[in-house]
């Protein structure tokens, strides 16, 4: 049972690498589960019905789902359990191009506290959400990475530890190739493979070795050629660097004849040729103005070449007329090209060419088959490619990232479904899951756990089935009803590590795979006491399921959870549990699929029978 749940939890994994894409996959698990949507720009309390259950969002990376019982008083309160969709990660900056020695790459921020130095000799990608028509974009191949410093070049690291600078050292690589054919190719190659009548395209490309081929060969060709040319012009003599010349300028299309001198200044142009291009292509008005401008040339040319024929045969007399005429042209030339760069130049200041990098840009677009223009902007997140994985000579652990919290977040909505199939037509209370954004950088959010997102539902829950009572009441009521529920914040601990045991408390040193772990803090970094230890460890004993006690050593913090936040705000008895963990994190942490297992146990448990045990504590509170 425990190794089919872990799997199931694996392919959760593989679908999520961003809280938007947390909040869509739980969206579609509850949808399937008979779940009702609502809006929070809608008013909804008149839609609520005891028996059913029901789902709001926030800025797409929060979620709160409840079911309310059959039999629901709103004085017997909610019983809630709480995680975060977020882990520490790499988050793509709003201007992140930059280039360095030839290489192109992507500005990031650190995002909450990461062990970062694990985030370094790792196949990296993006993922995030794109605003064309908000599509989700997670690129299944290896297109980043933040590559180490040689041994040889720092080789005190291991002795002085590893203290990279974030700013400088922390930035990682999209491509070493970015001369301006290479570019022109690829782009072009991209805008002949798109297919825009499929939209979003979310598929693992499956050609990805083919398309690598391809951009080898690209790049192969360039070299080939930038060597050839090189070569030429060390070797020709002046009457052959001009005939080149006049090739070049016949052909303009044709980079490859470009000197040394010349490609080199192009290559420093490259994305400032390339943002007017695409602005030159990509807005109609331009294109057709030029166009006709274009017309209008080719016109005046023609009868201007058919005057001059005319012109030979008559006296010198008419050559002024003559040199009139073509420097009315030169000068009409001039004024065009002046006006097509000004409006280019203005254009550039609006186009994401402008903040980053133009192979992330193409990378994207190729991504979800659209064109580059109809990008208005994203929001990205650098994420690991290495898949989750079950592993231990006996498959008993479990490796991936951001299993702190995801593991709690798919427990949560997995256990509240689960116990909605036996028991909700009984219920005497409403169950409730939170899962908040910005957990990790302090929840000061508008998506995260210190705003009035779930405080304003639970309010409306109460309310509509209060509503003919005064004001006055209704507050009363709701308190009342606060005060009979029930917080479990489902949140990751730290298992004792085998390599540092001295890091942890000797008498409550938490195992993996020996149990759920219920948390424990003196200065109240998490928020479990007397009351709330006995419902849960009531709960585990009901149901045979191991617990285990944790506390950190004096001196040391051990973080934080969002259950001093809600239980702070709220006035909500709350306890801390969850699963330990190693590595706590890292960009790949560890955890036993037993201990996952269990935690659904629990928190199936908790929803199924919380109202009844908070009988017996009214009667030894």
């Amino acid at each position: 049972m425990s190794k089919r749940y872990s799997k199931q939890f694996l392919k959760f994994l593989q679908r999520t690498p961003t809280q938007y894409h947390v909040v869509c996959e739980l969206k579609k698990m509850l949808l399937d589960s008979g779940f009702v949507e609502l809006k929070e720009k809608e008013r909804y309390s008149d839609l609520l019905e005891k028996g059913k259950s029901y789902f709001l969002t926030r800025s797409g990376k929060s979620i709160v789902a409840f079911s309310i019982g059959g039999d629901f008083d709103p004085k017997n309160g909610f019983s809630i359990i709480s995680s975060h969709t977020d882990s520490p990660g790499l988050r793509v900056k709003p201007v992140s191009k930059k280039e360095s020695q030839g290489s192109a790459q992507i500005a990031v921020s650190t995002y909450g506290g990461g062990l970062w130095f694990t985030w370094f000799d790792r196949d990296l990608t993006i993922a995030g959400k794109v605003l064309v028509s908000q599509h989700l974009i997670h690129i299944k191949k290896p297109i980043l990475n933040i590559p180490n410093l040689a041994v040889h070049l720092h080789n005190n690291v291991n002795r002085k530890g590893f203290k990279p600078n974030f700013e400088n050292n922390f930035i990682p690589v999209i491509s070493t190739k970015i001369s301006s054919i290479v570019l022109k190719k690829l782009k072009k190659k991209i805008k002949t493979n798109n297919k825009p009548e499929n939209g979003n395209n979310n598929s693992d490309l499956n050609n990805n070795e083919e398309e690598g081929k391809d951009i080898n060969n690209l790049i192969n060709q360039d070299n080939i050629k930038t060597k050839e040319n090189s070569s030429n012009n060390t070797n020709n003599n002046n009457s052959e660097n001009i005939q080149n010349e006049t090739k070049t300028n016949n052909n303009p299309e044709n980079e490859n004849n470009y000197s040394k001198s010349c490609r080199k200044e192009e290559e420093g142009k490259i994305f400032d040729k390339l943002t007017n291009q695409n602005n030159n292509e990509k807005n109609e008005n331009s294109s057709n103005n030029t166009n006709n401008n274009n017309s209008e040339n080719i016109q005046s040319e023609t009868k201007t070449n058919n005057n001059l024929e005319k012109e030979n045969n008559n006296s010198d007399s008419n050559s002024n007329e003559k040199e009139k005429i073509k420097d009315n042209l030169t000068k009409k030339d001039k004024k065009k090209t002046s006006n097509v760069k000004k409006n280019n130049k203005n254009k550039k200041n609006t186009s994401l060419n402008n903040t980053h990098h133009p192979i992330l840009l193409m990378a994207i677009s190729h991504e979800l088959n659209i064109e580059q223009k109809s990008i208005i902007d994203f929001d990205l997140s650098v994420v690991p490619l290495q898949s989750a994985k079950i592993g231990g000579f006996l498959s008993d652990i479990l490796y991936s990232d951001r299993l702190d919290n995801l593991v709690s977040v798919y427990t949560s909505i997995v256990s509240l479904i689960e116990a909605n199939d036996t028991s909700l037509k009984t219920e005497k209370n409403t169950r409730v899951v939170v899962c908040f954004d910005n957990e990790e950088i302090g929840s000061e959010t508008l998506s995260g756990a210190n705003s009035t997102f779930l405080k304003n539902i639970l309010k409306t829950i109460t309310y509509r089935f209060i509503k003919n009572e005064k004001k006055k009441i209704q507050n009363e009521i709701f308190d009342i009803s606060l005060r009979n529920s029930y917080l479990l914040s489902a949140d990751v601990a730290h298992a004792v590590h085998p390599n540092y045991t001295s890091y942890h408390e000797k008498r409550h040193q938490c195992k993996i795979n020996r149990g759920i772990v219920i948390s424990n803090h003196s200065k109240r970094n998490t928020t479990t006491e007397l009351i709330s230890r006995y419902i849960i460890q009531t709960i585990a004993n009901n149901h045979k399921i191991r617990t285990q006690l944790s506390m950190n050593k004096n001196g040391k913090s051990g973080g934080s959870t969002l259950g001093p936040k809600l239980s702070t705000q709220l006035g909500i008895t709350s306890s801390d549990i969850g699963i330990p963990i190693w590595g706590m994190h890292s960009i790949r942490e560890t955890a036993g699929i037993t201990d996952l297992f269990n935690l659904k146990k629990t928190c199936v448990a908790f929803y199924q029978e919380y109202y009844n045990i908070l009988q017996t504590i009214e009667e030894i509170d």
